[in-house]
């Protein structure tokens, strides 16, 4: 049930990174309408379920292969003021990130313009990167192509794994959610344009 001067919001997470994300939502107070997930990874079994976290605040979860004009209706119908995303593996078509008029928000974990796109963490260790990190910013059409509200970068060992690093950002996402949440539901998180000439997808 909405609250009087209640934020809403639909998230859409998937793994230990979404994990932390929604629970730094629902610990900041912001209400939840929906949560939109995949299915649970039997192969996955070390990622933490955003599926069971939902299921534990007794909020609504719904886990499509594919956003289409059922999702629209039903976003549509929960009328959310904001939207984020925050590891989800589908792109989210336009028409859904309008729904919500103080903005749709995605949580990246790579220090954007670079390292666009699936497994930046991956391929930042394969590429001896010194550093990594996660960045807040505004879902456009394309891929982790919007305006940046906020970034936290995270030192790599030489030797450390990307399981390991992976586990690091989480806190640091958490971070950064937690510091840019006052002007995200303030409406004054308009961020930055990225340099275009900067970059790069994996």
């Amino acid at each position: 049930m909405r609250h009087d001067n209640s934020v809403r919001a639909v998230v859409f997470a998937y793994s230990s990174f979404g994990y932390g994300c929604l629970e730094e939502l629902l610990d900041k107070g912001v209400d939840v309408a929906a949560v939109f997930t995949h299915e649970d990874d039997p192969y996955k079994g070390w990622f933490r379920s955003v599926r069971e976290l939902a299921a534990s605040r007794h909020l609504a979860v719904y886990t499509p292969t594919k956003l289409g004009e059922a999702e629209l209706a039903l976003i549509r119908s929960l009328s959310p003021d904001l939207i984020f995303s925050c590891w989800y593996r589908l792109l989210i078509p336009e028409d859904i990130l309008r729904l919500a008029p103080l903005g749709a928000f995605n949580m990246h974990a790579a220090l954007l313009p670079r390292y666009r796109g699936h497994a930046c963490v991956n391929w930042a260790i394969i590429r001896g990167e010194k550093e990594v990190g996660v960045t807040l910013h505004h879902m456009v059409a394309r891929v982790d192509a919007g305006r940046i509200v906020d970034r936290e970068p995270v030192p790599v060992d030489p030797d450390e794994t990307a399981a390991e690093v992976y586990a690091r950002i989480i806190p640091a996402a958490r971070k950064v959610l937690a510091r840019a949440l006052p002007d995200i539901l303030a409406g004054r998180a308009e961020g930055t344009e990225q340099d275009e000439a900067l970059a790069t997808y994996v």
